[in-house]
């Protein structure tokens, strides 16, 4: 999957991950994302605001 930013200040996330990504690999993929979000926004050990409840 490719990541990449942009916006005028890199604000924007956006992610290109192949059309045929297997369910498995999007959603390992998304998981790291998320941490990497929670982790550099000092949100670690918080119940995540990044996905729907279930």
């Amino acid at each position: 999957m490719l990541v990449e930013t942009s916006g005028p200040q890199d604000e924007v996330v956006k992610l290109m991950p192949a059309l045929n990504i297997p369910d498995e690999d999007l959603q390992k993929g998304l998981a790291i994302l998320e941490e990497a979000v929670l982790a550099a926004t000092g949100q670690m050990g918080e119940p995540s605001r990044l996905r729907a409840p279930h």
